[in-house]
């Protein structure tokens, strides 16, 4: 999405994943509720540093999951973003353009 800063791309974006409400009823979402809405997206902030809550970047993308199926997707990510180098360090040492893939990542992953 691509607009001059203040017309309202994050607040569109936000009311299409079911964050926020929408103040018109022009706003759906393939038909969806607010509910399957949210369940079936993934927002990823500007500031991808905003949204960094664990110690390292696998385990940003594992988010305390540790069956084998987890870990082995979370591989297959890392791998696929080109992160593998970097799982044992501290998101917050990424680049702001890997900050954004390992959080684009971690939407890949979903609930799964």
């Amino acid at each position: 999405m691509v607009g001059s800063n203040g017309v309202g791309k994050s607040t569109l974006a936000k009311q299409l994943c079911g964050l926020i409400a929408a103040n018109t009823s022009l706003v759906t979402s393939w038909g969806n509720n607010g509910r399957t809405r949210n369940a079936a997206s993934f927002y990823v902030m500007q500031e991808a540093a905003n949204q960094i809550f664990f110690e390292s970047v696998e385990e940003e993308l594992l988010q305390g999951r540790r069956d084998k199926r987890s870990c082995e997707r979370a591989a297959y990510l890392l791998k696929k973003i080109d992160l593998w180098e970097q799982r044992l360090e501290h998101p917050q040492m990424l680049s702001g353009g890997r900050a954004t893939a390992l959080g684009s990542g971690g939407s890949a992953d979903g609930a799964s």
